[in-house]
């Protein structure tokens, strides 16, 4: 489906949802009517310096041919499929997984059907996609193993 456009034309972005103190989202809304802009303005503005601010935070450091690259993981594992995003940064950096997305990470990562290759450097991401509620039903199958243990 696809997004739909604001006011202005633009695509509009994801939302995600947070919780403020009453009097906090009191001083958002007055801010936000004498600025004449949005809550949701005046909150990006404020999140992305804080976002550029932890760049370090967000960048791994890969070896290539006798030299070091810096890989800053939300462009190299951005994908509009939260599939492939989900492996490409299972790549980059599987302790940022959450526990759902490292089940399924390990599913893909010990079935070489997945893999063009046997070193597990390209997945097969449209096989992977075919696949993925399969992968996650095994994923549950290893959380439950795992709760009972």
């Amino acid at each position: 489906m696809p997004r739909k456009a604001g006011k202005s034309g633009a695509v509009k972005g994801d939302t995600i949802t947070i919780r403020v103190p009453p009097r906090m989202k009191f001083a958002l809304e007055l801010l936000s009517r004498s600025k004449e802009t949005s809550i949701s303005s005046l909150v990006l503005n404020a999140v992305v310096p804080y976002i550029e601010s932890e760049t370090d935070t967000l960048t791994v450091t890969r070896k290539t041919e006798g030299s070091n690259e810096q890989l800053y993981i939300p462009d190299r594992a951005w994908d509009i499929s939260v599939i492939d995003r989900t492996i490409k940064l299972a790549m980059l950096q599987p302790n940022l997984l959450t526990p759902d997305e490292e089940a399924a990470w390990k599913v893909v990562h010990e079935d070489q059907r997945y893999w063009e290759d046997r070193f597990k450097t390209e997945p097969k991401f449209k096989l992977i996609r075919e696949e993925w509620i399969q992968i996650i039903e095994k994923a549950r199958s290893i959380l439950e193993q795992k709760k009972e243990l």
